[in-house]
């Protein structure tokens, strides 16, 4: 595939030899989206991120074939310089791949030296875990009883005002804040899975994109289906937590 694309203010002719992004998403990560919302898929997004953490993103619309069709976005293997006569491509395998994005007008999206690919959601929590509130701390002592009030001289069968009411007590010391989550998955095969929950013994799945692909409590997941390096959602009760299984 041929292309070409700004630099600065300086036109860059270049051939490229690569793979879909479209087909290395779904042929080696098979991403699987909820049914129970209306275009699950629009939601989401990639994150290519190159060796010197330099960042670009990719809506997933934009390569769904019912979208945007955006096929000829590639991960690139190979490159020839065609701003240089006689250039021959030349292999990326020892720098990385390059993400390729024919028809920009420049080159900002063009990420080079591809380390990492990340699908995510509009609503993903990007691993940030909420630690548990801490326990109350205990309540103060009573205050002392108010003195009675003074005789008032009355109509009869009228009785006196009431006495003051006493302070109140001290306020009790604040409990210490809890600990933040700290959680390790680990498979072994394609059928178990276990994770470490220091705070959690629940109930506990761990899903991706909608998907169970794991079962148990916070302490012991078995795999429901072959589960694959990656990020994933550890929900133990009504938390959830973003795990990395290694």
């Amino acid at each position: 595939m041929s292309v070409t694309y700004l630099s600065g203010s300086t036109p860059n002719k270049r051939s490229y030899v690569g793979v879909s992004v479209y087909d290395v998403m779904t042929k080696l990560a098979e991403p699987l989206f909820g049914t129970s919302i209306k275009n699950a898929g629009l939601r989401h997004f990639l994150a290519f991120t190159a060796a010197d953490n330099y960042v670009s993103i990719l809506a997933w619309g934009d390569l769904d074939p019912f979208f945007g069709n955006r096929s000829d976005i590639l991960l690139a293997y190979d490159e020839r310089n065609d701003d240089v006569a006689g250039s021959g491509f030349v292999s990326l395998g020892n720098v990385g791949p390059r993400l390729i994005v024919p028809e920009d007008v420049r080159g900002g999206r063009y990420v080079s030296c591809v380390r990492d690919v990340r699908l995510a959601s509009s609503d993903d929590s990007d691993g940030l875990v909420t630690a548990p509130q801490g326990p109350a701390g205990p309540a103060g002592p009573a205050g002392p009883q108010g003195e009675p009030g003074p005789a008032v001289q009355a109509s009869p069968g009228a009785a006196g005002p009431q006495g003051p009411a006493g302070p109140a007590g001290a306020k009790g010391e604040r409990g210490a804040a809890g600990r933040d989550a700290k959680v390790t998955c680990k498979t072994t095969g394609k059928t178990k899975v276990r994770c470490s929950v220091k705070y959690a013994a629940r109930k506990a799945t761990l899903t991706c994109n909608g998907r169970v692909y794991a079962r148990g409590t916070g302490s012991s997941l078995r795999a429901t289906r072959s589960l694959a390096q990656g990020r994933y959602t550890l929900r133990v009760g009504t938390r959830k937590i973003a795990v990395t299984v290694m």
